[in-house]
């Protein structure tokens, strides 16, 4: 499924069936994920999240061909793709970010004006194109702010 990794599938068959077929849980799996996988970000332990991101993101995938209409699944696809693209340049992979990018661009296009899209596509682009040194500040920031936002709900 995803160029981006060497063609490298992170759901095996039988989770991707799941996914397929419970929504509900498929929200919840992808949320623990994004969240176990920020920790090993946290920690550098990039190596340890590349397969963390690279899951979250294909969870996300499915959601968002599931309700392609939704503001939260187009989010929740986004986040999903930027923080796995952050974790392959920081790790020991060897990433085709253009083919990312790529890829969420044409998986967004059905449903977003170019103009827009563009737009959404904008920190993808820069996470992946970007001095690594402004990349890794944009993303402490975007993190911290993601734990801020989280340690404020009741």
């Amino acid at each position: 499924m995803n160029k981006h990794s060497g063609n490298k599938q992170f759901l095996c068959d039988k989770h991707r069936a799941l996914a397929l077929h419970n929504p509900e849980q498929s929200k919840r799996l992808c949320c623990k994920l994004r969240a176990m996988a920020r920790d090993y970000i946290s920690q550098q332990r990039w190596d340890e999240a590349v397969p963390v991101c690279g899951t979250a993101f294909e969870t996300a995938d499915i959601l968002l061909r599931q309700d392609s209409n939704s503001k939260y699944a187009t989010e929740r696809y986004l986040r999903s793709a930027i923080e796995l693209s952050y974790t392959l340049r920081k790790s020991r992979h060897q990433p085709d970010l253009s083919a990312m990018v790529d890829l969420v661009q044409q998986r967004l296009a059905p449903f977003h004006a170019p103009a827009p899209l563009q737009t959404l596509l904008a920190p993808l682009v820069d996470i992946a194109f970007s001095a690594l040194s402004d990349v890794d500040d944009w993303m402490e920031m975007l993190l911290a702010m993601d734990d801020a936002h989280r340690q404020t709900r009741h």
